[in-house]
């Protein structure tokens, strides 16, 4: 992982906002028809898509092994993971690019990417690209946070303000590496 491109928790503040609006819009998914539900290989393009973003070691790798479960070629992923979408289908790159500036933004998109992103997919299938990458992102976040600290990427200043972010995004992290087989 790359220091200057992993992102973290900016404050316990951040971890309990974005907690919750990941609880919110996942909880919404239940409501929507099973024939209205995106493919898992798109949901899993478009976790790759914000894991690329984040550079989340973790995430990354968990969603490259289910990427290739789902039959998406490994040269594909990889460059999904580089941010790289010019071989994706092209039905699928407005979502790919909604989940990058999704990432990049840490969930702090425009009014106009949203409208744009409902015109693509409508109302339904937007909902879960934002769902999905809502989700990818606060686990990445979390991996990142607690990676950040366990090995001593932070200065102390840095620190300050993130000790309880850390801590409460160690279950989040946890599961998500025992789910990806990372053993170390």
């Amino acid at each position: 992982m790359n220091k200057e491109s992993l992102r973290i928790f900016s404050s316990l503040r951040e971890y309990l906002s974005l907690f919750i609006l990941t609880f919110k819009k996942m909880s919404g998914l239940r409501k929507i028809k099973t024939d209205e539900r995106l493919s898992p290989r798109f949901r899993e393009k478009i976790m790759l898509a914000v894991s690329g973003v984040t550079s989340c070691a973790y995430c990354s790798y968990l969603h490259a092994k289910l990427a290739l479960e789902e039959g998406i070629d490994e040269k594909e992923i990889e460059k999904i993971l580089k941010r790289d979408i010019t071989d994706v289908e092209r039905s699928e790159i407005p979502a790919l690019l909604f989940a990058q500036h999704f990432a990049e933004t840490g969930g702090a998109v425009s009014e106009g990417a949203e409208r744009t992103l409902v015109e693509h997919y409508g109302e339904s299938r937007a909902l879960q690209i934002q769902a999905f990458a809502q989700s990818v992102l606060f686990g990445n976040l979390c991996c990142n946070t607690v990676v950040s600290f366990r090995e001593g990427r932070l200065e102390p200043e840095e620190k300050k303000g993130r000790r309880l972010a850390m801590m409460l995004s160690t279950p989040v992290a946890a599961m998500i590496r025992k789910r990806s087989g990372i053993k170390s």
